[in-house]
């Protein structure tokens, strides 16, 4: 998880001593790229609406190079993770 840009901490738990010893062992693991794309394929989930219809839309407008973002639109839709910014298209 620390290898994620957006995650800054990670908070474990444990039922005991060795399930502790166990997971801070776990804190130096470091994923492949091949490994972590698997895991985020295995846990994808849907997005909510209004989300889910942003995101085709966005992704089928930036294929065809007609997707064009207005300045203060980017703001705020880039707060919640939508679209990234005009010149990263």
């Amino acid at each position: 998880m620390l290898q994620r840009p957006t995650v800054s901490s990670v908070i474990m738990g444990a039922r005991d001593e060795k399930q502790l010893r166990e997971n801070l062992a776990s804190a130096d693991w470091k994923l492949t790229a091949d490994l972590v794309a698997r895991l985020d394929a295995a846990s994808e989930s849907t997005p909510p609406y209004p989300y889910w219809h942003h995101r085709q839309f966005i992704e089928r407008m930036a294929g065809r190079g007609t997707l064009q973002i207005h300045r203060h639109q980017s703001r705020r839709v880039r707060a919640h993770g939508e679209i990234p910014d005009q010149e990263a298209l």
